[in-house]
């Protein structure tokens, strides 16, 4: 197997079929087909910084998502539609709920953020302070500073 660095593609040089004898222990190290180890739908965002400093430390950090509002079968153009702000909850649909993390030298930390999407739900703004301790973490073979959002259900607000 080859992996070429900047198509990020695996060639496989030899063939996927081996024969071996009944009783055999078989080893098998690439496995790219594996599920997922997040138990919940989970979104990653990682950044790069230059030498020495830290992206976000301790400042605002504003970050614009161009999400399209979810259309109701039954609404006719973009603008009849209600924002969840406009709405609130109604009785049968509660809200989504997301955790946010950031990469933290002892692990995945939470991460205070101001959600002007309405959890994704239509374009705005996600606000929030940058942690000092901001740590560069290995996910899909990247060591980057890593953001996620973790969808844990459905509940009564966040």
């Amino acid at each position: 197997m080859s992996v070429n660095p900047q198509t990020k593609q695996i060639t496989l040089d030899e063939s996927l079929t081996t024969t071996y004898e009944a009783g055999t222990n078989v080893t098998r190290p690439f496995m790219p087909l594996t599920p997922p180890i997040d138990t919940d739908p989970t979104i990653y965002f990682g950044f790069q910084q230059g030498d020495n400093q830290l992206p976000f430390q301790n400042n605002t950090t504003t970050l614009y998502f161009q999400v399209e509002p979810q259309q109701e079968e039954n609404s006719e153009t973009p603008e009849d539609t209600e924002t969840p702000e406009d709405t609130g909850t109604s009785e049968d649909t509660e809200p989504l709920l997301l955790v946010w993390e950031y990469s933290g030298a002892t692990g995945w930390k939470s991460l205070g953020v101001e959600d002007g999407t309405f959890t994704f739900s239509q374009r705005g703004l996600i606000e929030f302070i940058g942690p000092t301790d901001f740590s560069q973490r290995q996910e899909f073979g990247n060591n980057l500073y890593w953001l996620r959002a973790r969808w844990t259900g459905q509940g009564a607000g966040s």
